[in-house]
């Protein structure tokens, strides 16, 4: 299964790309969210790209990462799995409600790669197909 890019216009028409998320933050945080995205998908050819109304999300046989671009930061949902997370910043969200209960903020550059390291171990725990 190739890539979804959507991050130009939908092939639905409808206005849930990557491009309308990425509007909405600031020009520090659209460089962030860039560089994971590119980091993303070199974890494989195969990774699914959907811009969903809410977030942007990647996929492998599972969702593995949904990506909340705020206003000045980037709000990460990842599986629900125990993290190696030296640095402490992955939340569990219990009360949430989602699959994907686990979360991680990335508002600076320098988080990028850390933040990196946590998106491998949830794509890792996931099958390819």
């Amino acid at each position: 299964m190739p890539v979804s890019n959507t991050y130009g216009s939908s092939p639905h028409g409808d206005q849930h790309t990557v491009q309308a998320h990425v509007q909405k933050t600031n020009a520090d945080c659209r460089v962030i969210f860039e560089e994971l995205r590119r980091q993303i998908l070199a974890l494989h050819p195969h990774i699914e790209e959907k811009a969903v109304k809410l977030l942007v999300r990647y996929r492998a046989s599972r969702n593995f990462a949904e990506v909340h671009i705020l206003t000045d930061r980037l709000k990460i949902h990842l599986r629900p799995k125990h993290y190696l997370d030296p640095e402490g910043v992955v939340e569990h969200v219990s009360n949430a409600g989602f699959t994907m209960d686990r979360r991680v903020y990335v508002s600076t550059a320098t988080d990028i790669n850390y933040v990196m390291g946590l998106i491998k171990q949830s794509y890792n725990d996931v099958p390819l197909q």
